[in-house]
């Protein structure tokens, strides 16, 4: 996720996406050191947050890599899939580490109350009242050096995720199709906080897509053996807005 000018991210003259040459193992030692010494399956999966307010070792609007703890203004990368779900937190802030219901295909819900999303009472506006339970979209990524990370956007950050996603569904292409360029946009009204907008940056070659296509189904695959890794389950307060 090497930080590139933005003249270069968006020249519209640019024929295709800067595409890690390797993306299963760029970042990785070679074969000959390269050891398993757990299942794929049981790594963990590297996410992106949002970082809304200031800490004592942190300033805010920035995103933060959860697995290298590394910090970036902007994040290069290529997002390959999307997946939607639900979720609803604890509305007193007593408890952040589990969300007291989930729903990973946002259709069926697991926990308080559970069962069906569409006639879920906590899904639907009441008069000026946001819904406790809220959407949430799930991208896989990779980031400019190969690596897969996961990121979630909730509540204001589902319009701009919309609007991305719009551009390759209408043309009946794949996420990938371009490269992308995630950046935050401040917001300072009720409260301060940080909306993530994303930009394509350059088409990535057809030849490469059955690759990319390939890489997210074995992120798939390992998600749905490990499915607590496809819940964010703290994204530094961005669904609170």
């Amino acid at each position: 996720m090497a930080k590139k000018e933005k003249d270069e991210m968006f020249d519209e003259a640019e024929p295709q996406a800067a595409v890690p040459a390797n993306p299963q193992g760029a970042n990785l030692p070679t074969e000959k050191y390269a050891r398993e010494y757990i299942p794929d399956e049981e790594l963990p999966m590297p996410r992106l947050r949002i970082i809304q307010k200031d800490t004592e070792d942190q300033a805010a609007g920035v995103f933060v890599n959860t697995q290298t703890e590394e910090v970036f203004a902007e994040v290069e990368c290529i997002l390959l899939g999307i997946r939607r779900g639900r979720v609803r937190w604890d509305s007193t802030l007593k408890n952040m580490d589990e969300p007291l219901c989930r729903s990973r295909d946002g259709i069926t819900g697991a926990g308080d109350p559970g069962g069906s999303c569409v006639k879920c009472p906590e899904a639907v506006w009441n008069e000026d009242e946001k819904p406790r339970c809220a959407l949430v979209y799930d991208f896989v990524g990779l980031d400019a050096t190969g690596a897969p990370f996961l990121f979630s956007v909730s509540r204001t950050g589902i319009k701009p995720a919309r609007n991305f996603i719009a551009a390759a569904q209408r043309r009946r292409k794949p996420l990938y199709y371009t490269g992308c360029v995630i950046t935050l946009r401040k917001v300072e009204r009720p409260a301060t906080y940080y909306v993530p907008v994303f930009k394509r940056a350059g088409e990535i070659p057809v030849e490469q897509w059955e690759e990319f296509e390939g890489i997210l189904a074995q992120i798939e695959g390992a998600l749905e053996r490990t499915p607590t890794a496809a819940v964010d389950t703290d994204n530094g307060g961005a669904a609170e807005y």
